[in-house]
């Protein structure tokens, strides 16, 4: 299971992936520290598909917008993000994985041009 931040057509979007053999169940995702979306408006954690998705097969990726990109950097968002990202296997180990995420990259007003 992995937890990316993507960024298609000028918005940013949240992506919970299975990208192992089996299925994932009772997936949650933590955020530290804890961001705002949709125009700096909605607790990103608050939505279903971060407090408890039921299940998740191999595979499945399910994404969410977050914000068009220039508006998360213009209100000054967090760009360091860690993720947790807390899911179950089909035997009932209780997995978790955490990652780092540097939103900088989606930043147009950081980069140089040469």
């Amino acid at each position: 299971m992995i937890v990316d931040f993507l960024c298609n057509d000028r918005t940013l979007f949240i992506a919970v992936k299975n990208i192992g053999s089996g299925p994932a169940h009772h997936v949650s995702v933590s955020f530290e520290p804890e961001i705002s979306g949709i125009h700096g408006e909605t607790v990103i954690s608050d939505l279903s598909l971060f407090r408890c998705l039921s299940f998740l097969p191999p595979g499945k990726e399910i994404r969410t917008p977050l914000d068009p990109v220039q508006e998360y950097f213009d209100r000054e968002a967090p760009t360091q993000i860690e993720t947790v990202i807390h899911f179950e296997t089909d035997t009932g180990a209780t997995l978790s994985r955490s990652i780092e995420h540097d939103l900088r990259v989606y930043d147009s007003t950081t980069q140089t041009h040469q």
